[in-house]
């Protein structure tokens, strides 16, 4: 009976423990994001990893419910073997940061460190946790045993950027971000192989890429310069009209250039389409 008695006792101090650590994490998620103060939103998001990582130190990160945190994107592979979770915070009126974990099921833990800013030629490098993107993933697919993110990040007041890109483990489960399995053919030369797929394009328009399950390939619009709307922007990207993609052949992602196009008479904004639909030519969604 006392045996009985001590494991209740114990359960119902997880129990709290849990609903405590999820209110701490969703009050400080919230004000991280949502206070209109940035030394408010830093201090919050200072708090937010302590309590992150309390949820990690005791061994529950990969079970915890982010149910009650909508600011975090939590997303899992089809086996629920591990977890990406990624968030934003906006530091200033002009920069942002990038924050995440990858989860796995048995217990090990990354914590994903933003070096964006210290990187070049982005197109071709293979990256870890340590040296991370920097980004919010927004969906993840499976094909051929491997794992392909979408992502989105917001560069300055100007300008964001997306990525199209693989995600892999070594054996201890440490994420390896890039693999040369993106394909532009050229008729005239060698093929241009990448490591992963980026966009940077303008802050005031919206650009789609994402996988389209009906046309089973990764659709994306295709963009063309132009000058900036926004004040001491300058030369900028945005959609044209017409949409490009990759379609999965034996492995790798290959470039299929104009799918079908919609001509405007000037490149598409957000205060031109957003007002008539928030779903995008095949009926997903729109995202940022």
């Amino acid at each position: 009976m006392k045996f009985l008695f001590s494991l209740i006792t114990i359960f119902t101090i997880s129990l709290s423990l849990s609903g405590q650590q999820q209110l701490d994490l969703s009050f400080w998620s919230d004000v991280m994001i949502n206070a209109n103060s940035a030394e408010n939103r830093i201090l919050a998001l200072d708090q937010f990893q302590k309590s992150f990582d309390q949820i990690i130190e005791d061994g529950n990160a990969f079970e915890f419910d982010f149910s009650t945190t909508p600011e975090l994107t939590v997303l899992s592979d089809s086996l629920n073997n591990f977890k990406i979770v990624t968030w934003q915070v906006q530091k200033s009126e002009t920069s942002y940061g990038y924050y995440g974990y990858v989860l796995h099921k048995d217990g090990k833990t990354f914590k994903l460190n933003d070096a964006y800013n210290t990187l070049d030629d982005i197109d071709y490098l293979t990256l870890d946790n340590e040296e991370w993107l920097g980004g919010i993933y927004y969906n993840m697919i499976q094909m051929g045993g491997k794992n392909y993110l979408f992502s989105y990040r917001q560069l300055d007041q100007f300008t964001k950027f997306k990525s199209f890109d693989v995600l892999s483990f070594d054996e201890d489960g440490r994420p390896s971000l890039g693999e040369e399995v993106f394909v532009i053919p050229n008729k005239d030369t060698r093929d241009v192989v990448k490591n992963r797929i980026t966009f940077t394009y303008s802050a005031d328009a919206i650009l789609s890429l994402n996988y389209n399950v009906q046309m089973k390939m990764v659709v994306n619009d295709h963009l063309m310069q132009v000058m900036g709307q926004l004040e001491g922007q300058g030369p900028t990207m945005v959609p044209d009209g017409t949409y490009e993609g990759y379609i999965y052949k034996e492995g790798k992602w290959v470039y299929e250039e104009k799918l079908f196009s919609h001509t405007y008479d000037e490149a598409p904004r957000p205060n031109q389409i957003l007002g008539k639909s928030n779903k995008d030519v095949f009926g997903n969604e729109r995202k940022n």
